[in-house]
């Protein structure tokens, strides 16, 4: 019988554990038997910008003669312009309501 109870107890501690593992932001709030009320929240996408999302063309060297350089002792410029890169956005987390606790009207 205390084997099968330990058990249930191992069983239902390791669940906990899981689901408190896959699920974002949760808690645990403890309350004495004291009125709770919730305000409802809207929570906006969580989304996640990438300024090196794709690839359009890699960095390239250049050589610009100017007005100068094309006649004898001109001055030339030479450089290298940075890679060229497509932004890509990728939601993190679903826009949603979370209930928020707060003190109940009187």
């Amino acid at each position: 019988m205390k084997m099968k109870n330990a058990v249930v107890v191992f069983s239902a501690f390791a669940m906990s554990v899981i689901a408190g593992e896959a699920s974002a932001r949760t808690y645990t709030v403890d309350q004495d038997g004291a009125d709770v009320c919730y305000s409802k929240q809207y929570i906006p996408n969580l989304v996640i910008e990438n300024t090196r999302g794709r690839l359009v063309r890699g960095p390239q060297a250049f050589i610009d003669p100017g007005v100068g350089g094309r006649t004898s002792g001109g001055i030339v410029r030479t450089g290298v312009e940075p890679a060229m890169y497509i932004k890509t956005q990728r939601v993190v987390e679903r826009e949603h309501y979370t209930l928020v606790p707060v003190a109940c009207p009187r």
